[in-house]
C-alpha cells in the first residue's frame, strides 16, 4: 500500500506556511512534515509547501545537509529500483512528525541529525 505524503494537516498548514513565508526563521522555522528513505540516508525537514504545485522547502540532510527545493508529487511517485523491495514507494512521511508543533533544530535533534551552524538562529551563530 502507498502511503500518502501529504496530508489534510499538512494541506491545511501550507496555508500559514506557503512557500517564502519562513525566510530568515533559520532553525526556528516550523516544520509541516518529515519525509524520509528507509533504504538510505536521505531525508527531508518540510518547512514550506504549495499544494498548488506540490513544490516543497526545507532542509534536506543526506551526504550534505542543505536548504533545498524539492516536488513532493515526484518524491510520492519515487520507486525502489532494485533489489527485495523494488517497485515500492521509495520515500516515506514520518507518522510521528506532526505539522506546526516542533522547530526544525527541535526537530533535527530528536532524530539525532546534526545542526549545521547556519541554521542556528544569528545570536547563537555569533556564540558558537
Amino acid at each position: 500500500m502507498t502511503q500518502k505524503l501529504i496530508t489534510a494537516a499538512i494541506t491545511n498548514a501550507s496555508k500559514k506556511f506557503g512557500l517564502y513565508s519562513q525566510d530568515g526563521k533559520r532553525g526556528k522555522a516550523v516544520v509541516l512534515a518529515r519525509f524520509f528513505t528507509p533504504a538510505s540516508n536521505m531525508t527531508w525537514y518540510m518547512t514550506e509547501f504549495d499544494p498548488e504545485t506540490g513544490d516543497g522547502f526545507g532542509v534536506v540532510v543526506g551526504s550534505a545537509t542543505e536548504w533545498g527545493y524539492f516536488n513532493v508529487n515526484e518524491m510520492q511517485n519515487a520507486k525502489m529500483q532494485s533489489g527485495f523491495f523494488r517497485g515500492m514507494q521509495a520515500i516515506e512521511r514520518d507518522i510521528h512528525v506532526t505539522p506546526k508543533k516542533q522547530t526544525l533544530i527541535e526537530c533535527m535533534k530528536s532524530y539525532g541529525d546534526e545542526i549545521p551552524s547556519w541554521l542556528l538562529p544569528k545570536e547563537e551563530e555569533k556564540a558558537a
